[in-house]
């Protein structure tokens, strides 16, 4: 078993892991594949989930992602192509889903 790291830029919720404890078969259909296409993993809603360590289950959009132990060499702009969903998320109207 080896340790892969990517690093995303999301908008959602950083949950503790606690509560999901066990729930994994029940996520893993919307967790994000390190090994799919990055345009894919920005499709929908997607599952970041903390196994190795337990500490957090992140629920949310992915603006970015890295490959594995990947950096991002620019900054990255995550309003310009999410602000209506992030805004529809926040007051519940029709551009958050």
């Amino acid at each position: 078993m080896g340790v892969h790291v990517n690093t995303y830029v999301m908008w959602g919720v950083l949950l503790p892991y606690e509560p999901f404890k066990g729930k994994y078969d029940d996520l893993e259909p919307h967790m994000d594949d390190r090994r799919s296409d990055v345009a894919d993993a920005k499709t929908g809603v997607k599952v970041l989930y903390d196994g190795m360590n337990g500490k957090y289950v992140a629920i949310g959009r992915i603006v970015e992602r890295t490959g594995s132990h990947g950096v991002f060499h620019e900054p990255i702009n995550a309003a310009s192509e999410y602000i209506d969903a992030a805004t529809g998320m926040l007051t519940g109207g029709e551009d958050g889903g």
